[in-house]
């Protein structure tokens, strides 16, 4: 296997980053997507040449520049297409799934062992960022048409159909609709708390050097609304 620097393959980052699905395997799903499915494609024409990509990292061990950012979105890639989106938690995610996503990464690019870890939280993010995407685009707007939800979107032809059904059915259940409210709320509150400590800072600030000024009440203050927000 040959190993190239990022710096060898300028024409291939020159290239389009978003590769468009064909009209095959169409789902009958919703299409809001002016473009088809990343699929990265580029990283398997280099695959097919014996090419792998080194990755360069900083001094703190962490990787940087435009392979690093390539390797990030063929790690989204297999977080949107060989982790199920039925499942409730990354933690119950099988370990087989997390090891083939590494086992893709150390094909496709020269990395670090350790860096297993990492590309773990990473595909765990944007497995929940993906799992938000669909809820947020193809749900929520259209409760009221659930003739909708009956084929995956056609944006992501990946997902199973026993899985997108499951999945809509956990998302517009009573159960998970009140827990996107709490964190709704959680949210708004924790916002306003941390808005007005700011407040509250900058006061510290602006007249502690000229006043006698006690921060303790204030300080109580803000764990008295912490309490509230929890409560």
């Amino acid at each position: 296997m040959e190993v190239v620097e990022s710096d060898d393959e300028d024409e291939e980052f020159e290239a389009d980053e978003d590769e468009e699905e064909s009209n095959e395997n169409v789902t009958g799903g919703m299409r809001l997507l002016r473009r088809g499915m990343v699929t990265m494609s580029r990283v398997n024409r280099r695959l097919v040449r014996g090419r792998k990509l080194k990755v360069k990292y900083n001094d703190d061990g962490e990787p940087v520049g435009r392979a690093a950012k390539e390797m990030q979105s063929y790690i989204g890639v297999f977080a949107r297409t060989k982790v199920p989106i039925n499942v409730k938690d990354w933690r119950l995610v099988p370990l087989s799934v997390k090891d083939n996503i590494w086992g893709s990464i150390e094909e496709a690019y020269v990395v670090p062992k350790q860096w297993k870890k990492m590309v773990f939280a990473s595909a765990g993010q944007k497995w929940r960022d993906f799992k938000s995407k669909l809820t947020t685009w193809y749900i929520i707007p259209f409760m009221d048409s659930p003739e909708l939800f009956e084929f995956p979107p056609d944006d992501y032809r990946s997902i199973h159909a026993d899985q997108w059904q499951e999945f809509v059915k956990d998302r517009i259940s009573p159960q998970f609709q009140g827990r996107c409210w709490l964190h709704i709320y959680e949210t708004v509150c924790f916002a306003i708390i941390g808005f007005l400590h700011g407040i509250l800072t900058r006061v510290d600030v602006e007249i502690g050097d000229s006043f006698s000024y006690n921060k303790e009440p204030c300080d109580s203050l803000m764990q008295q609304i912490l309490t509230w927000v929890n409560s």
